[in-house]
């Protein structure tokens, strides 16, 4: 069979099949409006267990909410998995999806986020009320959410889920947990032998203190710059504290809250905030020995843990509440918690909205170990600590790990400012066999994270009384990073963070802020090619009057591309140079991130495809007489993202006859020349392929005359080289095209390998 035949009969077949599937499109259609059946079908509440949330499922992807408020409108809100197969009153968070604003930080942040919450949730204000078996009990502004008792006897959870504007719906208890704490220990002294490091050269030796303080250095920063603590407020989110037993430890006016029982005067029925809050401001044990790190600090305490150490979602909402519009305008928020979930997304809002009425979040790593984290500590505008022993070695249980942003977070909750990569913790503190109050009376030893952040909570209120001026959240954080002093032991752990705080040496950066480090990273080619390696240069300056050591950190998007140890002598600036290679693009700019001591820079570049030069179309005579030329135009589109120079070649009968040399502008066109030599012997029917180096296409032309002989053998050559594929690339062509113009024309591409 000939070509021509084999089309003509390819044509008839696909002919047939078209009009055979139109007709079936055509009943299917009409069976269906006959019967009243959708083609699509309408979305219900989601329930479905999802990955968002580890333990109840909580999707953060979005709502798809409508305008009705009542229980019909399509929506993705998710119902925790532990509630899918309970039945009757059930006590539920519920959390609101809202338009995304920004803190600033001044009081109309709170009245804005009150106003942004209350119209989050008057849809399911309005469906309660016209309902029984639903009932607000609660609502919550730090995040927009409401706490809810639901009787699903009478309202199923799917129709709370679909009303507008409801995102999530989570139980609120028996889900979360306080800080594992251990039994408290007895020994005669904390695990380790002593650490031999310097801390300074002004520690005050004939001060009694326990080896927590002493390892951080404060009793240099009392005796130096005479600072206790004192203008400083404190609030400490715990399990309470047991002032019948401690004094020193009892809250100012105003300064008590028990969101757990409601119960008016202080107390601690575990005995976890008691320790905690000691450590920040305790005065001397039985012994003497001094064991607060800020003892002049004005204290509040709400109580968020119950007896078994557990927290309720509702109850810390309600904390972080009240400590952001407390009267006493506190400067530190001691958050001594972990969540069962590594990454809490319920507590972003809150940990954010401190920052931006100035408040510093102190968290933890958690008691996981290596290659682990929790909330809110490993939230990046909360400040993370991790523990080390007295010989400044880290505790087997202190976690940590370097978190990638978009990884860990949903978009839905990161803020343009936070870094793509980062590591918990920042800094470590003393956490095991840490000396602190009693809830029972005397003195204990506990160990855990939970008790290394509250020294670092201690430093920072001896930063705060040291200086007038208002030390900004991101101030403190940098100060610490900087300050933070090596450990005495041989390692590269990156749990260490930046190092051991060093109370001595933060105090005496607020006091004589005579310098700080800067750093600044630029790329220089832009836009970014994918596959072109581009070169990065980052300048570190510091303009301290000391030798510090640090580690330079480069990132692009969620990849770190390069790291460096530099040891910067007083006031010198070292340059450090990289080369990174864009893997991908996308519609979205490329953050190029350069961190050191707590300071970052950012650079935004475009990541653009290489040039990439695409044959569109090869026109050439369809027929020309043997020994005579063949004129070929063909038309070339860079369709890549930068302007680019390529070598562009025509052949003949597979020999590459001519070359020409193209630079194309991106998203442009250009139209190059030829012109073909026939010989005598090229008689019958021959490709003409025009090249670049990404793509090809090519025209079929007819040479006629010439030796019969050659024209037989070769018409016979190219019938079987093109074969089957020939027909087939006719028929994509579509029906009714021309076999004449067909067989004299066809493309191809080098990627699809046809």
């Amino acid at each position: 069979m000939d070509p021509g035949q084999l089309f003509e009969k390819t044509c008839t077949l696909l002919l047939l099949f078209i009009v055979l599937m139109s007709v079936l499109t055509v009943c299917g259609a009409t069976v269906a409006a006959a019967t009243g059946q959708p083609e699509t079908t309408e979305r219900s509440a989601n329930v479905t267990a999802n990955t968002a949330y580890a333990s109840d499922g909580i999707d953060v992807s979005g709502v798809n909410a409508g305008t009705d408020t009542g229980a019909d409108t399509d929506t993705d809100a998710s119902i925790g998995p532990r509630l899918e197969q309970t039945r009757g009153e059930l006590r539920v968070l519920v959390k609101f999806d809202e338009t995304h604003q920004r803190p600033a930080e001044t009081d109309t942040t709170v009245r804005t986020l009150k106003r942004v919450a209350a119209d989050a949730r008057q849809p399911l204000r309005e469906f309660a009320a016209e309902r029984d078996g639903v009932t607000v009990q609660e609502t919550y502004w730090i995040t927009p959410a409401a706490l809810v008792t639901v009787d699903t006897e009478q309202i199923p959870l799917e129709r709370v889920a679909a009303v507008d504007k409801v995102a999530h719906i989570v139980p609120d208890s028996g889900r979360q947990a306080g800080a594992r704490v251990p039994v408290p220990r007895s020994s005669d002294g904390p695990a380790g032998q002593p650490s031999t490091r310097n801390v300074s050269n002004t520690s005050t030796t004939d001060i009694p203190v326990t080896w927590g303080l002493r390892s951080i250095n404060t009793t240099a920063a009392w005796s130096v710059y005479g600072t206790q603590g004192d203008n400083t407020t404190v609030a400490v989110l715990d399990s309470g504290v047991a002032v019948e037993r401690h004094d020193e430890l009892a809250p100012v006016e105003g300064g008590w809250r028990d969101f757990v029982n409601q119960r008016s005067e202080p107390y601690d029925d575990h005995g976890h905030g008691t320790h905690v809050t000691g450590i920040v401001a305790g005065n001397t044990t039985s012994a003497g020995e001094h064991y607060g790190v800020a003892p002049d600090v004005d204290l509040v305490h709400g109580k968020v843990l119950d007896q078994s150490n557990r927290w309720q979602p509702s109850n810390l909402l309600a904390g972080f509440e009240w400590v952001v519009t407390h009267e006493r305008d506190i400067d530190i928020l001691v958050t001594s918690l972990y969540s069962d979930r590594e990454y809490e997304f319920g507590l972003v809002d809150p940990v954010q909205n401190a920052r931006a009425n100035g408040i510093i979040t102190v968290g933890i790593a958690g008691n996981a170990g290596p290659g682990t984290s929790t909330s809110p500590g490993n939230i990046p505008d909360a400040l993370s600590v991790g523990s080390i022993d007295a010989s400044d070695r880290l505790t087997d249980l202190s976690g940590g790990e370097l978190v990638a942003t978009e990884d860990a977070w949903p978009d839905s909750v990161v803020p343009p400012e936070w870094p793509s990569t980062y590591f918990v913790p920042e800094v470590v503190a003393p956490g095991i066999d840490v000396v602190s109050a009693s809830s029972r009376g005397g003195y204990s030893q506990r160990r855990g994270t939970s008790f290394a952040g509250p020294h670092v909570a201690g430093v920072i209120a001896l930063m705060n009384s040291a200086t007038d001026r208002e030390l900004p959240t991101d101030d403190v954080r940098r100060i610490l990073h900087e300050t933070a002093t090596p450990p005495d032991v041989n390692t590269s752990d990156p749990r260490y963070g930046y190092g051991i705080v060093d109370a001595h040496d933060a105090v005496r950066a607020v006091r004589t802020p005579s310098g700080a480090l800067n750093v600044s990273v630029t790329v220089d080619e832009r836009p970014g090619v994918v596959g072109t390696n581009h070169n990065l240069t980052a300048t570190v300056a510091q303009t301290t009057n000391r030798t510090v050591n640090r580690t330079l950190v480069l990132t692009a998007g969620s990849e770190q591309i390069g790291s460096e140890e530099l040891t910067l002598p007083p006031n010198e600036t070292q340059t450090v140079r990289t080369e990174w290679t864009p893997e991908s693009h996308s519609s979205q700019p490329q953050r190029i991130d350069a961190s050191v001591g707590g300071i970052s820079d950012t650079e935004v570049i475009e990541v653009v495809k290489p040039g990439t030069f695409e044959i569109r179309s090869v026109d050439a005579n369809e027929s020309v007489a043997a020994g005579e030329s063949v004129a070929v135009t063909a038309e070339v589109e860079n369709t890549g993202g930068i302007t680019a120079t390529q070598t562009v070649t025509v052949a003949f009968r597979g020999e590459v006859t001519q070359t020409e040399t193209l630079t194309i502008e991106n998203d442009d066109t250009a139209v190059v020349t030829f012109s073909v030599q026939t010989e005598m012997t090229d008689a019958g029917i021959s490709p003409v392929t025009v090249a670049s180096a990404d793509t090809e296409s090519r025209a079929l032309v007819e040479v006629t005359g010439g030796d019969q002989e050659s024209t037989e053998r070769e018409a016979q050559t190219a019938a079987d080289d093109d074969g089957a594929g020939f027909g087939v690339a006719a028929s994509i062509a579509g029906i009714g095209a021309s076999w004449y113009l067909l067989k004299r024309r066809e493309s191809r591409t080098l990627s699809d390998g046809t």
